[in-house]
């Protein structure tokens, strides 16, 4: 008895998601984001685990399933997850196409004296966009017609959704700037290249970028000069995150006596599993350790 409910049970759930769309996500971040406008009208799945790097994970044979068999892949771009190109699929969106021109910034390294750089060449741009919740409010109106072509039958549920999420974002971006505001704002150094959107949205200044490339380390000269104008300007914060090695932003950190602060800008985890619990993470934990006048 127990054994024909279970059946029956499994028939239930496979006829439901049999005629929904299967929209796949590359990064925890875009599953986010896709769910909000989906809600229970789609499945939604994510290829990378929490703690991967879209830089550096090697997929597996059921990772290319999922992708082969999906409604649509949505992926970030050329420069976030090239990996995803490499296979078929019904659909495919690149969310950085959605992405209005004036806010993109440059993968290149910038120089110094410069906060951020602005880039209109979609190939150099620097792709973790989604940290910044004002280009998720900006972008969202270009993805919902996307997945209205492809799920015409819920186009006016998914314009609904659309809406409460982008007045959820503006009311986040209010909020978070509340939360900057308690303490004295101070310029920090990344790890990595991944916050810079954030970093510009929230007017905090970067310093500079320790490794530029993920997963090539600086130079012991180039580490040096860091922790010379580090010094020079009194910077004391250095942004990490647990996707990638930080070795070369802890040696800096020791060399100043400054503070590691480990972010998280895919989430994926309890209390950061929603693009808006991911960016309050993140915002709360950068202004605890900012210092107090």
């Amino acid at each position: 008895m127990v054994r024909y409910i279970i059946i029956i049970i499994i028939l239930f759930i496979h006829q439901t998601v049999l005629g929904q769309p299967h929209y796949v996500t590359t990064i925890q971040p875009f599953r986010m984001i896709v769910e909000e406008l989906t809600g229970d009208d789609a499945n939604v799945d994510c290829i990378l685990p929490p703690g991967s790097s879209p830089h550096t994970y090697e997929l597996r044979p059921s990772d290319v399933r999922k992708i082969e068999r999906a409604t649509a892949l949505i992926m970030g771009g050329k420069n976030l997850d090239d990996w995803a190109y490499s296979f078929e699929c019904e659909h495919r969106i690149e969310l950085i196409k959605y992405v209005p021109h004036e806010f993109y910034i440059t993968s290149v390294p910038h120089s110094h004296g410069h906060h951020h750089e602005e880039v209109h060449d979609i190939d150099t741009i620097d792709p973790h966009f989604w940290t910044d919740p004002k280009i998720i409010e900006m972008m969202v109106p270009g993805l919902v017609v996307e997945l209205q072509k492809i799920d015409p039958e819920n186009a006016e549920i998914y314009q609904k959704r659309a809406q409460i999420f982008i007045d959820r974002l503006k009311n986040l971006q209010e909020r978070m700037e509340g939360i900057i505001a308690e303490k004295p704002k101070e310029k920090v150094l990344l790890s990595h290249p991944f916050y810079k959107y954030y970093l510009k949205r929230f007017d905090i200044e970067l310093l500079e970028v320790i490794e530029k490339v993920p997963g090539k380390s600086p130079s012991p000269r180039y580490i040096s000069q860091i922790i010379k104008r580090s010094k020079k300007n009194d910077v004391k914060i250095i942004l990490t995150h647990p996707q990638l090695p930080d070795r070369a932003a802890r040696i800096v950190a020791e060399s100043i006596g400054g503070r590691i602060v480990e972010l998280d800008p895919l989430g994926g985890k309890a209390g950061r599993d929603t693009y808006i619990e991911l960016i309050e993470y993140n915002t709360k934990l950068l202004v605890r350790n900012f210092r107090r006048e």
